[in-house]
């Protein structure tokens, strides 16, 4: 059975929540320290936007910066509470919205 990545969860409307976007963010940073172009082009977000999330998850110590002296720029990587939270989020997602039977109409 193929394990089902965090990032595999969107909406079924094609449009991501806040909620989507930051698990998205919380994954791909968890996976290994990434500078925003990376979370820019792997999240596909407008660059004020994501400044605005990264913001958000800094300030609730769900992300962190770090700063090495032979890189240029600041990277971003998920905190062990980003990373409980993600898993909180992810297991309440599959727990409640995972479809487990189909009904059909006349059963509504």
């Amino acid at each position: 059975m193929k394990k089902t990545s965090h990032t595999d969860i969107n909406s079924t409307t094609g449009r991501r929540n806040k909620y989507e976007i930051w698990a998205q963010i919380l994954d791909l940073c968890s996976r290994e320290p990434s500078h925003l172009s990376r979370i820019l082009q792997k999240i596909r977000l407008k660059t004020s936007l994501c400044k605005e999330y990264l913001l958000f998850l800094l300030e609730r110590n769900l992300l962190e910066t770090i700063e090495k002296e032979n890189d240029r720029g600041i990277s971003y990587q998920t905190t062990l509470r980003g990373k409980e939270a993600l898993n909180e989020f992810f297991n309440l997602i599959t727990k409640f919205f995972t479809p487990k039977k189909k009904f059909s109409r006349s059963s509504i």
